[in-house]
């Protein structure tokens, strides 16, 4: 009675191993869906104002972010153009394996959330938003050597893109002194009703995107 118990228990298992294994061949239209790159944008969001960055900050972790989601996605459109050699100091991102196949809108999420955790303090809810997206993304019908290897690709131009992030001198800028406020009438002065201090008075010695410098203004 208990080896047959047993036999059934390891069929039933062996079943649910198979349906949790099967694949779609339209999994790619599915995974195809603009909705699980919105959910990031608005998960991460959502941690900004939690963890109170300020705007400057906030523009600087979406725009990384954004960059990474691009460079990860734009080998599907061969149209389309890296960024690489446009923005200042971007070198050209990984790109996928010749001859293997990839979900390369998963590869784009991954990439965001990855760069996104990088640049926040709060990162549980991505973390679990990264979980479920997943999820979502295997139930596709997406083989498993396809999620794996596109979660990969996503994580290696996230890598790229937080390296090239690290060499914009926004880290060095966080030890700069607090601005002074001086009493020359062309300078800046706080403003009621809240008299806040000065928002990121060193923004100027970050590295731009595109433009030179902040000299050309």
């Amino acid at each position: 009675m208990l080896v047959n118990y047993l036999n059934k228990l390891l069929l039933t298992s062996a079943l649910v191993l198979a349906a949790c294994q099967t694949t779609s061949p339209n999994y790619q239209t599915a995974a195809n869906n603009p909705e699980f790159l919105r959910r990031s944008v608005i998960a991460l969001t959502d941690v900004i104002i939690h963890d109170v960055f300020s705007p400057p900050v906030a523009a600087r972790i979406y725009t990384y972010a954004s960059v990474a989601a691009y460079e990860a996605i734009v080998p599907a459109y061969p149209s389309y153009q890296s960024l690489a050699g446009k923005l200042n100091g971007l070198a050209p991102s990984p790109a996928p394996a010749p001859g293997e196949e990839y979900c390369l809108p998963l590869a784009s999420t991954q990439a965001f959330l990855t760069v996104a955790k990088g640049l926040i303090f709060s990162k549980e809810k991505l973390v679990a938003l990264e979980q479920q997206l997943r999820r979502e993304f295997a139930a596709t019908g997406m083989p498993s050597a396809v999620l794996e290897r596109s979660v990969a690709h996503g994580q290696a131009v996230a890598a790229h893109v937080l390296a090239w992030a690290n060499t914009d001198n926004y880290k060095q800028t966080r030890s700069y002194p607090k601005y002074t406020v001086l009493p020359d009438k062309d300078k800046w002065k706080p403003t009621p009703p809240g008299y806040q201090e000065a928002v990121e008075p060193s923004w100027n010695k970050i590295r731009p995107f595109l433009i030179d410098s902040a000299a050309q203004f």
